[in-house]
């Protein structure tokens, strides 16, 4: 059985090498959502924006966000919560 699952795992690994497909872009594809909310937000912020509006589902982008995300884009935020 691990022969088989060794055997497969190569066997994908040889199919991906052979279309370009490496690990960096694996993980570049995964990541486009939070890369593309950090524009949004840097674009935002840019203009002077409301970085507090909430989506239909009562969530802001900077809340779902780590701050930690934030400061390489200088963005200065107090959070605050809604009470339930």
């Amino acid at each position: 059985m691990i022969f088989f699952i060794e055997t497969t795992l190569d066997h994908i690994e040889s199919e991906m090498a052979k279309r370009g497909v490496t690990q960096e872009l694996i993980e570049e594809i995964r990541s486009l959502p939070e890369t593309n909310m950090l524009r949004d937000i840097e674009a935002i912020s840019k203009v002077g924006g409301d970085l507090e509006f909430r989506n239909s589902d009562g969530a802001t982008p900077v809340i779902i966000l780590l701050p930690s995300f934030l400061l390489p884009f200088y963005v200065c935020y107090k959070f605050q919560t809604v009470e339930a």
